[in-house]
Protein backbone atom coordinates (compact mmCIF):
# COMPACT_ATOMS: atom_id res chain seq x y z
CA UNK A 1 0.00 0.00 0.00
CA UNK A 2 0.88 3.68 -0.14
CA UNK A 3 3.17 4.45 2.86
CA UNK A 4 1.80 8.00 2.98
CA UNK A 5 -1.73 6.66 3.60
CA UNK A 6 -1.45 3.88 6.16
CA UNK A 7 -4.72 2.13 7.17
CA UNK A 8 -5.61 2.40 10.85
CA UNK A 9 -5.92 -1.38 11.16
CA UNK A 10 -2.14 -1.68 10.91
CA UNK A 11 -1.60 0.22 14.17
CA UNK A 12 -1.24 -1.70 17.43
CA UNK A 13 -2.63 -0.21 20.65
CA UNK A 14 -0.16 -0.55 23.52
CA UNK A 15 -1.59 -1.09 26.99
CA UNK A 16 -0.31 -2.28 30.33
CA UNK A 17 1.60 -0.55 33.16
CA UNK A 18 2.56 2.46 31.02
CA UNK A 19 1.05 5.39 29.19
CA UNK A 20 -1.25 4.14 26.38
CA UNK A 21 0.16 4.56 22.92
CA UNK A 22 0.29 3.12 19.43
CA UNK A 23 2.97 1.05 17.75
CA UNK A 24 3.18 1.83 14.07
CA UNK A 25 4.90 -0.65 11.76
CA UNK A 26 7.88 0.53 9.74
CA UNK A 27 6.63 1.72 6.39
CA UNK A 28 10.03 1.78 4.70
CA UNK A 29 13.02 -0.50 5.21
CA UNK A 30 15.68 2.11 4.49
CA UNK A 31 16.55 5.40 2.83
CA UNK A 32 16.53 3.84 -0.64
CA UNK A 33 12.78 3.34 -0.24
CA UNK A 34 12.08 7.06 0.21
CA UNK A 35 9.67 8.31 -2.43
CA UNK A 36 7.95 11.68 -2.09
CA UNK A 37 4.86 11.63 -4.31
CA UNK A 38 4.28 14.55 -6.66
CA UNK A 39 0.85 15.11 -5.14
CA UNK A 40 2.12 15.00 -1.54
CA UNK A 41 0.59 18.40 -0.71
CA UNK A 42 -2.77 17.26 -2.09
CA UNK A 43 -2.92 14.16 0.12
CA UNK A 44 -5.64 14.40 2.82
CA UNK A 45 -3.28 14.69 5.80
CA UNK A 46 -1.28 17.50 4.18
CA UNK A 47 -4.21 19.26 2.56
CA UNK A 48 -6.18 19.38 5.82
CA UNK A 49 -3.42 21.43 7.50
CA UNK A 50 -2.88 23.72 4.53
CA UNK A 51 -6.62 24.33 4.20
CA UNK A 52 -6.84 25.03 7.94
CA UNK A 53 -4.09 27.67 7.67
CA UNK A 54 -5.88 29.24 4.71
CA UNK A 55 -9.20 29.28 6.58
CA UNK A 56 -7.62 30.78 9.71
CA UNK A 57 -6.14 33.55 7.61
CA UNK A 58 -9.53 34.21 5.98
CA UNK A 59 -11.46 34.29 9.25
CA UNK A 60 -8.85 36.13 11.31
CA UNK A 61 -6.93 38.47 8.99
CA UNK A 62 -5.34 40.34 11.91
CA UNK A 63 -4.25 37.26 13.87
CA UNK A 64 -0.79 35.71 13.79
CA UNK A 65 -1.06 32.30 12.16
CA UNK A 66 1.77 29.96 13.17
CA UNK A 67 2.53 26.92 11.05
CA UNK A 68 4.43 23.85 12.17
CA UNK A 69 6.23 21.14 10.26
CA UNK A 70 7.69 17.83 11.34
CA UNK A 71 11.42 17.79 10.89
CA UNK A 72 13.18 14.84 9.22
CA UNK A 73 13.88 13.29 12.63
CA UNK A 74 10.19 13.04 13.55
CA UNK A 75 9.25 11.94 10.05
CA UNK A 76 11.82 9.14 10.29
CA UNK A 77 10.10 7.82 13.42
CA UNK A 78 6.89 7.43 11.47
CA UNK A 79 8.35 6.05 8.27
CA UNK A 80 11.12 3.74 9.53
CA UNK A 81 9.71 2.73 12.92
CA UNK A 82 10.71 4.38 16.19
CA UNK A 83 12.57 1.46 17.76
CA UNK A 84 14.53 0.47 14.65
CA UNK A 85 15.43 4.06 13.87
CA UNK A 86 16.69 4.80 17.39
CA UNK A 87 18.73 1.59 17.55
CA UNK A 88 20.37 2.50 14.25
CA UNK A 89 21.62 5.78 15.72
CA UNK A 90 24.22 3.61 17.44
CA UNK A 91 24.51 0.71 15.03
CA UNK A 92 24.16 2.38 11.63
CA UNK A 93 24.73 6.16 11.86
CA UNK A 94 25.21 6.43 8.08
CA UNK A 95 21.76 4.86 7.64
CA UNK A 96 20.27 7.47 10.00
CA UNK A 97 21.96 10.38 8.19
CA UNK A 98 20.70 9.07 4.86
CA UNK A 99 17.14 8.84 6.21
CA UNK A 100 17.29 12.41 7.50
CA UNK A 101 18.74 13.72 4.25
CA UNK A 102 16.06 11.98 2.20
CA UNK A 103 13.19 13.50 4.19
CA UNK A 104 14.41 17.11 4.41
CA UNK A 105 12.53 17.98 1.24
CA UNK A 106 9.21 17.03 2.89
CA UNK A 107 9.69 19.51 5.73
CA UNK A 108 10.73 22.32 3.37
CA UNK A 109 7.88 21.63 0.96
CA UNK A 110 5.27 21.59 3.73
CA UNK A 111 6.63 24.76 5.37
CA UNK A 112 6.58 26.73 2.12
CA UNK A 113 3.04 25.49 1.40
CA UNK A 114 1.87 26.83 4.77
CA UNK A 115 3.42 30.21 4.00
CA UNK A 116 1.64 30.26 0.66
CA UNK A 117 -1.63 29.42 2.44
CA UNK A 118 -1.25 32.46 4.71
CA UNK A 119 0.90 31.50 7.70
CA UNK A 120 2.83 34.40 9.20
CA UNK A 121 5.57 32.23 10.63
CA UNK A 122 6.52 28.54 10.70
CA UNK A 123 8.67 26.40 12.94
CA UNK A 124 10.23 22.98 12.41
CA UNK A 125 10.41 20.44 15.20
CA UNK A 126 13.36 18.31 16.31
CA UNK A 127 16.07 19.49 13.93
CA UNK A 128 19.16 17.65 15.19
CA UNK A 129 22.01 20.06 14.40
CA UNK A 130 23.05 23.62 13.62
CA UNK A 131 23.59 22.57 10.02
CA UNK A 132 19.98 21.38 9.81
CA UNK A 133 18.64 24.59 11.33
CA UNK A 134 20.64 26.66 8.85
CA UNK A 135 19.60 24.48 5.90
CA UNK A 136 15.92 24.77 6.78
CA UNK A 137 16.18 28.55 7.24
CA UNK A 138 17.92 28.89 3.89
CA UNK A 139 15.31 26.82 2.05
CA UNK A 140 12.23 28.41 3.61
CA UNK A 141 11.87 32.16 2.97
CA UNK A 142 9.86 34.14 5.51
CA UNK A 143 9.80 34.48 9.30
CA UNK A 144 10.75 31.36 11.21
CA UNK A 145 10.45 30.29 14.84
CA UNK A 146 12.65 27.89 16.80
CA UNK A 147 11.35 25.84 19.71
CA UNK A 148 14.04 25.32 22.33
CA UNK A 149 12.73 22.27 24.15
CA UNK A 150 14.94 20.62 26.73
CA UNK A 151 15.58 16.86 26.61
CA UNK A 152 14.60 16.75 22.94
CA UNK A 153 16.58 16.03 19.82
CA UNK A 154 17.69 19.60 19.10
CA UNK A 155 20.94 20.80 20.74
CA UNK A 156 20.85 23.74 23.15
CA UNK A 157 21.24 27.11 21.45
CA UNK A 158 20.88 30.67 22.72
CA UNK A 159 18.56 33.27 21.25
CA UNK A 160 21.53 35.01 19.60
CA UNK A 161 22.66 31.74 18.04
CA UNK A 162 19.21 31.07 16.65
CA UNK A 163 19.07 34.60 15.23
CA UNK A 164 22.41 34.03 13.52
CA UNK A 165 21.01 30.84 11.99
CA UNK A 166 18.08 32.74 10.48
CA UNK A 167 15.30 32.49 13.08
CA UNK A 168 13.19 35.44 14.15
CA UNK A 169 11.49 34.07 17.28
CA UNK A 170 12.60 31.55 19.91
CA UNK A 171 10.26 29.95 22.43
CA UNK A 172 11.06 27.87 25.51
CA UNK A 173 7.68 26.11 25.72
CA UNK A 174 8.24 23.83 28.70
CA UNK A 175 11.19 25.37 30.53
CA UNK A 176 9.29 27.23 33.26
CA UNK A 177 7.16 24.16 33.98
CA UNK A 178 10.23 21.96 34.33
CA UNK A 179 12.03 24.40 36.60
CA UNK A 180 8.89 24.80 38.72
CA UNK A 181 8.40 21.03 38.97
CA UNK A 182 11.96 20.56 40.19
CA UNK A 183 11.55 23.38 42.70
CA UNK A 184 8.39 21.75 44.08
CA UNK A 185 10.18 18.42 44.41
CA UNK A 186 12.92 20.15 46.42
CA UNK A 187 10.29 21.87 48.57
CA UNK A 188 8.47 18.69 49.53
CA UNK A 189 11.74 16.85 50.16
CA UNK A 190 12.72 19.71 52.51
CA UNK A 191 9.36 19.55 54.31
CA UNK A 192 9.67 15.81 54.72
CA UNK A 193 13.15 16.15 56.19
CA UNK A 194 12.66 19.25 58.36
CA UNK A 195 8.93 19.29 59.05
CA UNK A 196 8.48 22.82 57.71
CA UNK A 197 9.58 25.29 55.07
CA UNK A 198 10.63 28.44 56.96
CA UNK A 199 14.22 28.03 55.76
CA UNK A 200 13.02 28.38 52.17
CA UNK A 201 11.27 31.73 52.61
CA UNK A 202 14.10 33.48 50.78
CA UNK A 203 13.37 31.38 47.67
CA UNK A 204 9.67 32.26 47.63
CA UNK A 205 7.88 35.09 45.87
CA UNK A 206 6.69 37.40 48.63
CA UNK A 207 3.12 38.59 48.78
CA UNK A 208 4.29 42.15 48.09
CA UNK A 209 6.18 41.05 44.99
CA UNK A 210 3.19 39.05 43.79
CA UNK A 211 0.86 42.03 44.25
CA UNK A 212 3.23 44.27 42.29
CA UNK A 213 3.55 41.73 39.51
CA UNK A 214 -0.18 41.30 38.95
CA UNK A 215 -1.05 44.94 39.61
CA UNK A 216 -3.22 44.00 42.59
CA UNK A 217 -3.49 47.53 43.94
CA UNK A 218 -4.64 48.84 40.58
CA UNK A 219 -7.57 46.43 40.69
CA UNK A 220 -8.26 47.42 44.29
CA UNK A 221 -8.35 51.10 43.31
CA UNK A 222 -10.66 50.29 40.42
CA UNK A 223 -13.05 48.55 42.77
CA UNK A 224 -13.14 51.63 45.03
CA UNK A 225 -13.85 53.91 42.06
CA UNK A 226 -16.92 52.01 40.96
CA UNK A 227 -20.13 53.42 42.45
CA UNK A 228 -22.51 51.08 44.16
CA UNK A 229 -25.48 50.16 42.02
CA UNK A 230 -28.78 51.68 43.11
CA UNK A 231 -31.81 49.47 42.59
CA UNK A 232 -34.90 51.54 41.69
CA UNK A 233 -37.93 51.19 43.89
CA UNK A 234 -40.74 49.10 42.55
CA UNK A 235 -44.13 50.88 42.70
CA UNK A 236 -46.47 49.32 45.20
CA UNK A 237 -43.74 47.52 47.08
Amino acid sequence: GDPWIEPESDFELLTGPRMPGCRQPALWAGPDDIVIPDDFLDRPASKAIIDAVRELRRRHPDACVVGKVMGPWTLSYHMFGVQDFLINILLEPDYVHACLAGLKAVSVMFANAQFEAGADIVFPDALPSERDFRAFAGAVPGPKMASMTEFGRSPYFTADEFQDMGYDIVIWPATSMRVAANAMAELYAHIREHGGCEALIGKMTSRADLYNTIGYYDYEALDESIAKSVVPETPGK
